[in-house]
């Protein structure tokens, strides 16, 4: 990082073309699919969000829409970047599905206590 006089930091960024592979239009439409339900479960509380029907209905390119639900979750600095970087529309897709996969109680630090009750 370099000293300036500014109080703030200043960028340059370089936008990055999504890249679509050769794929059936119907690989697409499913994919997108695949995100929005995906999403519908994770967030099922934003179901009535105006917004985002308006913009699932839309019909956004499907990098467009990984942009979007992305920009939704909760995601650190590395997972941030690495969203940003994947210029591969399939593998940011499958990227965003496995984040949107509900999380096991193992994931979660379930100890298992207290433990179930037994039918003993």
């Amino acid at each position: 990082e370099l000293d300036t006089d500014c109080s703030y930091r200043v960028a340059h960024l370089e936008p990055l073309k999504d890249v679509y592979p050769k794929e059936l239009a119907s690989c697409w439409q499913d994919c997108r699919a695949k995100l929005i339900e995906a999403f519908h479960r994770r967030f099922p509380q934003l179901d009535s969000n105006l917004d985002l029907q308006r913009a699932v209905r839309d019909e956004l390119s499907l990098g467009v829409l990984c942009d979007l639900l992305c920009s939704s979750l909760v995601l650190t600095p590395t997972e941030s970047a690495e969203a940003l970087m994947e210029t591969d529309v399939r593998r940011r897709c499958r990227w965003l599905l496995q984040r949107l996969q509900p999380k096991t109680n193992a994931a979660l630090g379930d100890s298992g206590f207290p433990p179930a009750f037994s039918v003993n």
